[in-house]
């Protein structure tokens, strides 16, 4: 039952992410009913194999933070957040150890559930009106509750990386995953959302880069490219009304301006703090585990908002020392596949450069506390590293 659901922990995620504010409510039991699963199925797996090297920096990591919850402010928000973040986290060595259980058939049966749950999610939403339209009051465009999070959309493109570069597909197959894709492509570009788009282009310029063009993977892009213009041109009067309207939020007339403001402004504060050294002991250690309400910049100018960008959550709750030590995880990642490039099937080095570059962009417009999309980037860094040249067929 555990190889099951770790087989399929990623496609598990984004159902409970689907049917958050759909069958049950944002911050209802069901949250903590999901964290705990989700903890008890890493934890389980962990026990039964904690003795792989893999796991030391992920657990000193996790003894600071753990260290950090008894000198927060808000004890329980501090728990809740910093549990979102270790879990993503986990994600690496847990993946890394249980890499075996990916076969490229376990692979693709992921990347399909995935876009049929995201493909699935928008029309049905769309048809029984869930959610809200982020940039309008119009309902022709919904995606229920992932409506902040488009990273998911993007990351999960990245792994079609897998099926443009696996041999021996039979056409209607790679045809109907060509159409998935396309689709995706469009509903990022309907979304709107600037970070989302932005990584997935660089993503794909990065990936264009390393790729070896060849006639076969060049007739493979331009049948995608035709999916993608033949679905935008189904959906162009959505897509005028949507990019007319996130118009309006640019030139500044609803919220969107004033949000851009508060993540430049929210910059000035959290470094102007860090780096004063006022109280040394915050610049260092942040001392508050991931919670940064209330824990930067003057109330009358943010309230009870929390920080966006990513680089501020850490260094704002966590110090200078857990920004190191977080950069330090990734150091050790890229360790990883400096020690195992050469052997590697080079889809899979492929995947793990464009997944393992494009996120520190990414963070730079936040989600680190979304669970689904932190699983996906280093659940399938940790896969792409066990994928050898002579294991993947």
């Amino acid at each position: 039952m555990l190889k099951f659901i770790l087989k399929y922990y990623l496609p598990i995620n984004l159902l409970f992410d689907v049917f958050t504010s759909t069958l049950w409510q944002s911050g209802s039991n069901a949250a903590t009913i999901r964290g705990g699963f989700l903890i008890l199925i890493l934890f389980s797996a962990w026990m039964k194999n904690r003795h792989h090297d893999v796991y030391r920096p992920f657990i000193f990591y996790t003894l600071y933070i753990t260290l950090l919850l008894f000198y927060a402010t808000d004890f329980i928000e501090s728990l809740r957040l910093s549990t979102k973040v270790l879990t993503t986290i986990w994600a690496f060595p847990i993946f890394f150890v249980y890499g075996y259980l990916y076969s490229d058939k376990v692979i693709k049966r992921n990347i399909f559930w995935m876009s049929i749950i995201l493909i699935g999610n928008y029309a049905i939403s769309t048809i029984y009106g869930i959610g809200h339209a982020e940039y309008s009051d119009s309902n022709e465009f919904l995606v229920g509750s992932l409506s902040d999070s488009w990273l998911i959309f993007t990351y999960t493109l990245f792994l079609y990386i897998i099926i443009l570069k696996t041999k021996n597909l039979r056409l209607s197959t790679k045809t109907i995953y060509l159409i998935m894709f396309a689709m995706l492509v469009v509903l990022i570009l309907l979304g709107m959302k600037r970070t989302a788009i932005i990584v997935f282009f660089v993503g794909i310029i990065i990936f264009l880069f390393l790729e070896k063009l060849n006639f076969k993977s060049i007739l493979t892009f331009a049948m995608g490219f035709i999916f993608i213009l033949i679905i935008l041109n189904q959906y162009s009067d959505v897509l005028e009304n949507q990019f007319y309207a996130r118009g309006d939020r640019v030139q500044g007339k609803a919220r969107d301006i004033i949000e851009s403001e508060y993540r430049y402004f929210e910059s000035i504060y959290v470094w102007e703090k860090v780096f004063s050294f006022k109280n040394a002991w915050e610049s260092i250690f942040g001392l508050e585990a991931y919670n940064s309400r209330n824990n930067y910049g003057p109330y009358s100018v943010f309230g009870d908002r929390y920080l966006h960008i990513d680089y501020n959550i850490i260094v704002n709750t966590t110090g200078l020392f857990g920004l190191f030590f977080y950069f330090y995880l990734f150091y050790y990642i890229y360790k990883r596949f400096k020690e195992r490039k050469y052997f590697l099937d080079y889809k899979y080095h492929e995947l793990f450069l464009v997944i393992f570059l494009t996120q520190f962009l990414a963070s730079i417009g936040g989600q680190m506390l979304s669970v689904t999309y932190g699983s996906i980037k280093f659940a399938f860094m940790a896969v792409a590293l066990n994928k050898f040249t002579n294991q993947s067929k």
